[in-house]
């Protein structure tokens, strides 16, 4: 009966989530970085199959971005010979949330074997999916969301070779660690843990068997440079690339919005990131999370012995590296960042680990609590979808108004599909000028039909005066603008992220 149980809830968990999946994801608009995104597909294709030398270029932009996932989008969308853009950006949502699924099943399996319990590796899997701000870019960014799902994957595979050094477990932990490294070569992180740990075992039991380590090394090694083709002419190349992009190294110094003031990236302050973990993750997660961390690292305290510590808790050890180190390393470094903290998504899975030993902990009303906002927090992703990217806890969500003067809400302009829909549906005309306050208003209009997005004139700002409409995501705008015709909005929690005006 137990076991008819589990397997009823379980598949009813997973055959949902994918459904709802597949209803919604051609919901979603074009983010900022995804035609880039595509682009890079499309360089690393030209070199492959046709030797063009443009990857190889100094002048070329985004060499240093591992290729992992947008060469294979491209390669899928070439053999469909795919031509118009709304069914290529519509097959990549699908495609880049049907990655993430794979890898909450992965979730499943992983914390099902930390905690030996099928009902704690399904809540986990729970409070991932219902994380907004994970949940929507799970369509559309192809380079965070693969990153924390690859990671899922590796620590995975990386548990089971510590179950067994055989060479099977072996290879598929090699080849889970290159695809890391070829994601973003801050993957680089895995290879380590893995090769800390392996050494450790080596030392604690003794042993001078060292095959596992040099065989796992040498694997991930080739299938790094098998995976990415900027290393096949020169695999010291690499070091060039984690040189630059371990740090996040961003070189437009652009304004951030944060706290209220316009800050360059190269000098935000070192609480950017936790405060921003903070802000845009339920607010009894985060307790979840300082409960379940700090118990963890209080018990590991208590076992003196190297030992017990290595045979009791090893995956503790590894959770709390991978959860805690990546945040210590960005504030140590000084790293660049902007938009949040979606460059760190990856740890992410490893707080809800830790969520959950803080879960086994609280007394029954904090239970209740987290249960309550857990149902408030799955209103708000049905009420705003596809729009759950905007998400801020309930303790900033009271007054989005105020939040809005002090944060970036819609930094990847999604909300400018609609407001590109509305204007294509009610302006018949056959030409439409336009302008549009920054980049995703041009790049959305490739998810539109194709009839509708021949009819879109865009105009640069200093032509504003031909233009029949301005478009805006308040992005580096938080106020009003001085327009007075607006036509169309989009509010999350009562705060604006995306306005039309009509000029004539």
């Amino acid at each position: 009966m137990a076991l008819m149980l589990k397997k009823v809830v379980v598949s009813f968990f997973f055959i949902g989530y994918f459904i709802i999946g597949c209803f919604i994801f051609k919901d979603y608009g074009i983010s900022w970085d995804e035609p880039d995104h595509r682009q890079i597909g499309y360089i690393n294709f030209e070199y492959v199959l046709r030797g063009d030398k443009t990857l190889l270029s100094p002048q070329y932009p985004e060499k240093d971005h591992g290729p992992f996932i947008e060469l294979p989008l491209v390669i899928i969308e070439r053999l469909l010979k795919l031509k118009d853009t709304k069914i290529i950006y519509q097959l990549r949502h699908f495609l880049t949330f049907t990655l993430f699924y794979l890898s909450v099943i992965f979730f499943y399996l992983l914390n099902k074997k930390v905690f030996k319990s099928w009902k704690k590796g399904l809540l986990a899997c729970i409070l991932l999916v219902l994380s907004p701000r994970i949940f929507a870019d799970s369509f559309y960014n192809t380079k965070d969301i693969p990153l924390l799902s690859f990671f899922i994957i590796s620590t995975y595979t990386l548990f089971l070779l510590l179950e067994k050094k055989s060479l099977t477990r072996i290879l598929f932990h090699s080849i889970t660690s290159a695809s890391l490294i070829a994601i973003r070569a801050l993957g680089v992180i895995m290879p380590l843990v893995t090769v800390a740990i392996l050494l450790t075992d080596l030392l604690i039991n003794r042993s001078k068997k060292t095959k596992t380590i040099i065989t796992y090394i040498f694997l991930t090694i080739i299938l790094i440079v098998l995976f990415w083709p900027l290393l096949w002419s020169n695999p010291l190349n690499f070091f060039m690339v984690f040189k630059k992009l371990a740090k996040y190294n961003y070189e437009t110094n652009l304004p951030v919005l944060y706290l209220g003031k316009y800050i360059s990236p190269f000098k935000l302050p070192w609480y950017y990131i936790p405060i921003w973990i903070f802000i845009s993750t339920p607010v009894m997660y985060s307790v979840l999370f300082l409960i379940g961390t700090s118990k963890t690292i209080i018990n590991l305290i208590k076992v003196k012995n190297l030992r017990k510590i290595y045979e009791g808790y090893l995956y503790d050890i590894t959770v709390l590296v991978l959860a805690i180190s990546p945040v210590l390393a960005v504030i140590v470094l000084h790293s660049t960042l902007y938009d949040g903290w979606r460059h760190l998504y990856f740890i992410y899975p490893f707080m809800i680990i830790l969520m959950i030993k803080g879960l086994q902990a609280i007394p029954i009303p904090l239970i209740v609590l987290t249960i309550a906002e857990m149902i408030s927090v799955l209103i708000f992703m049905i009420t705003y979808h596809p729009y759950q990217n905007v998400y801020f806890n309930i303790l900033l969500s009271r007054n989005m108004t105020k939040v809005k003067e002090n944060f970036e809400l819609d930094y990847w302009g999604l909300s400018y599909r609609k407001a590109l829909e509305y204007i294509v549906k009610f302006d018949k005309s056959k030409k439409i000028p336009l302008v549009v306050a920054n980049n995703p208003g041009d790049s959305n209009s490739l998810i539109l039909q194709k009839k509708d997005r021949k009819r879109l004139q865009y105009l640069d700002s200093h032509d504003i005066a031909k233009a029949k409409y301005f478009v805006s995501n308040y992005r580096w705008h938080p106020d009003e603008y001085g327009y007075k015709n607006e036509i169309f909005t989009i509010k999350v929690n009562g705060a604006k992220i995306m306005t039309v005006y009509k000029l004539y």
